[in-house]
């Protein structure tokens, strides 16, 4: 590896359309600092020590030790004993020092002021100062303590700026030598989650950082190997020594080095960064340096699944299935593994977060002694590809592993799945709790992937609480119940939609008791007294609608249920009454135009109509293993009974058992050439008990075969001539098929 012939290089293409992408992270080293006159980490450090000294706060012998560390390149290790050393004694001494050396005003260096114009995704920093504060005013700041709102600002794509060492404005987040903030990353697994979201889904930049720098910030994280993403990093060099730990760098983090000679005054890092923000998509900043143009929110697209791989997952050694961007529904017998497909895009998504529950997705060996061969799920999404693979340990521990990082994360829309068992208990809601939006987490999974009773309908009667009473709030403050009101009027307008002929409406939250009453055709009664069907159906599309309503704002007065969201769904028909099955899928679309749901059912009213690719069906051959048999439009046409005893669900017959006896043994009568005294009065009573059994048949998959044979026939021999006649023959022929059907065959 040597450096460019150009002095700094050209900024590479891949880095260029990240950051027209808005795509790539910004990593700002204190060498940036020092273009407005801050010091970098070697000045810093021997500037600590002189004030140490110089207020009495170090002996001076322990000081005169921490000058030969110095002086010999210890510089971690000489910032670690002074900074312990002062804190014993007077941390808020080190404070007002760090206060005094880094928050002086100076005005935004040349390379802030190009940075404001790079259409940057988010930016990190390991300085002190506050120039990235006031090159981007209007951005939330953030330290490694704050996992959690960083997810939100991650999975949301929204504009933040990361403190990796925390922020002067609040001490207690500070962390002055690199043992701190070991100490305070390398246990905190949000945090982790955060970065190597960043690392598997982001371009990182690194500026103003020396080699040394970056790797002593990303080794004191538990970051996964295999990065494939590329990063890069704007890095002054001389001589040879640097490029080995430039290849160290690119082979553990995917960081490719961009060395330049540096000259005085490092102008090389100006240049740059110019030439870059001339590359890139023009973006026009907003006063005080904000980005005018933010970034395309998550969720906005259709479609964003796009394809699912497994390998030697349940009953599957490989599956590749290419997902319709609205309606998936999986058919198949009990134990093909439908819920298992479900259950194994839901542990992709989440990651390590499926773990206690993934080692059930694997494929047992036929030996008892052996391991099972690793589970790999492999994602497609618009923007990426995500491969999840669950390891089974010797030590009897599953391990999730996900490259490039999670997909929940990445993706940042809202992904939720609903298990089979969706019941409400009669639990009675807390108090009122505070309404808050919140990032998609594992929690809107992991009730599919464990497989119990789904908890979350309990949970949406608390949000039912929260709304009544931050209404009444809004009332008593304005007069007018605000956003609120509008939700829990969305909420019951949508469940009426959906559960047609039936009444259900809003009454009251009772103070005393948080009772929610509502009124049904049999008058006022409590939310867990409707029928199971309701709370069933009431149940998920009120979670989802509430999820919908947390996870996407609404400011650019957008509809939320109008964006994309990914809904796992098994059994999707369970408890719910054959005139809602029939219309659940049409009604769902309405409500949620562009999601995607992907769900199971044994339901033939729920397929019914629907175009073919939508359809996934599952068979267990002779064999014993499962595979995907094709599914043809003419498979979900017609009535419930015929598509049951067509080839889509294969039944011979729709009959009750009983009536299925009497016809087996009036078959048998019928086909005897002679029939005794007893046999005789036996054929003719089970005679007039079919017919009140059996209506008359309908069309068959055959007859409707040999229709549309027939009159394409017709049409290609007439063409639109004498429609009459043309309507004429086929309702004969439909008779003399009918006629030939119920005809008794030979049994010779």
């Amino acid at each position: 590896m040597v450096a460019d012939e150009r002095n700094p290089p050209p900024p590479p293409a891949a880095l260029i359309q990240a950051c027209v992408d808005r795509e790539c992270v910004l990593y700002g080293g204190a060498g940036l600092g020092a273009w407005a006159g801050f010091p970098v980490w070697p000045s810093f450090v021997r500037r600590l020590l002189d004030w140490a000294v110089q207020d009495q706060r170090i002996e001076p012998g322990f000081a005169e030790s921490m000058r030969a560390a110095i002086r010999q390149g210890d510089l971690d290790a000489a910032a670690d004993n002074v900074v312990s050393a002062v804190l014993e004694r007077e941390p808020e001494a080190l404070h007002t020092f760090l206060r005094g050396l880094f928050l002086r005003k100076k005005p935004l260096s040349g390379v802030h002021k190009v940075l404001q114009g790079i259409p940057f995704s988010a930016v990190l920093t390991t300085s002190f100062d506050d120039l990235f504060e006031r090159t981007y005013p209007e951005a939330p700041v953030f330290t490694p303590r704050q996992s959690e709102p960083l997810l939100d600002a991650l999975s949301r794509r929204r504009f933040f700026l990361l403190k990796l060492y925390g922020t002067l404005d609040r001490p207690d987040t500070v962390m002055v030598a690199p043992a701190q903030y070991e100490a305070v990353v390398g246990g905190n697994a949000g945090f982790a989650q955060c970065m190597e979201t960043l690392l598997f889904s982001r371009t990182l930049l690194f500026i103003g950082a020396s080699l040394e720098g970056i790797e002593a910030c990303l080794r004191s994280i538990a970051l996964p190997t295999g990065i494939k993403r590329t990063h890069y990093a704007l890095v002054a060099v001389k001589g040879r020594a640097w490029e080995s730990k430039a290849l160290f760098l690119q082979r553990r983090y995917g960081i490719q080095v961009l060395p330049f000679r540096p000259s005085k005054g490092f102008p090389e890092l100006l240049t740059f960064v110019t030439e870059l923000r001339e590359l890139a998509t023009p973006v026009q900043s907003a006063p005080g340096g904000s980005l005018s143009v933010p970034a395309a929110p998550a969720g906005d697209g259709p479609g964003q699944l796009k394809r699912m791989v497994i390998e030697n997952v349940g009953a599957f050694e490989h599956l590749d299935l290419s997902f319709h961007p609205r309606w998936n529904i999986l058919l198949g017998d009990n134990g093909v593994g439908k819920s298992t497909l479900l259950k194994a895009l839901a542990v992709a998504m989440i990651g390590k977060d499926a773990e206690p529950f993934a080692g059930r997705l694997l494929r047992q060996p036929g030996n008892p002694t052996e391991l099972p061969a690793p589970g790999v799920i492999t994602l497609q999404t618009e923007r990426g590809t995500y491969k999840t693979t669950v390891h089974s340990r010797p030590s009897q521990k599953i391990e999730v592993l996900s490259v490039p990082g999670r997909c929940l994360e990445a993706e940042g829309w809202l992904a939720i799945g609903f298990p089979p068992l969706r019941t409400m208990s009669w639990d009675r809601p807390r108090a009122q709790e505070t309404l808050a939006r919140s990032r998609p987490t594992p929690s809107d999974l992991l009730p599919l992937v464990q497989g119990d009773p789904d908890p979350r309908l309990n949970q949406l009667k608390q949000w039912i609480v929260n709304l009544d009473y931050w209404i009444k709030d809004a009332r008593s403050r304005t007069g007018d119940g605000g956003l609120y009101e509008k939700l829990l009027h969305e909420f019951f307008r949508v469940v009426g939609e959906i559960t047609e002929g039936v009444t259900i409406q809003f009454v009251e939250v009772r103070p005393q008791t948080f009772e929610i009453i509502v009124r049904t055709d049999d008058g006022e009664i409590p939310l867990e007294a409707v029928s199971q069907g309701m709370i069933s159906l009431m149940g998920w599309v009120g979670v989802l609608l509430q999820r919908f309503y947390e996870v996407y704002d609404d400011a650019d007065g957008a509809d939320p249920r109008h964006r994309y969201a990914l809904v796992l769904m098994d059994e999707i028909d369970a408890h719910l009454h054959p005139n809602w099955q029939r219309t659940l899928v049409p009604k769902l679309e309405k409500v949620f135009p562009n999601a995607q749901f992907i769900a199971t059912t044994h339901s033939p009213l729920v397929v019914a109509g629907m175009p073919p690719e939508q359809v996934f069906r599952f068979a267990r051959g002779a064999d014993g293993k499962v595979a995907r048999l094709p599914v043809e439009a003419d498979m979900l046409a017609g009535r419930a009974d015929q598509i049951l005893t067509g080839d889509l669900f294969g039944l011979a017959t729709t009959l009750a058992p009983v009536t299925e006896e009497v016809m087996r043994r009036y078959t048998e009568l019928l086909g005897k050439s002679r029939r005794d005294e007893v046999e005789e009065r036996e054929f003719q009573s089970l005679r007039p008990v079919l017919q009140a059994r059996i209506p008359p048949s309908g069309e068959t998959p055959v007859e409707r075969r040999v229709q549309e044979l027939l009159r394409d026939l017709l049409r290609s021999q007439a063409g639109d001539l004498f429609p009459d006649a043309q309507k004429n023959l086929l309702e004969t022929a439909r008779k003399l098929f009918q006629a030939l059907q119920k005809e008794p065959r030979s049994t010779s």
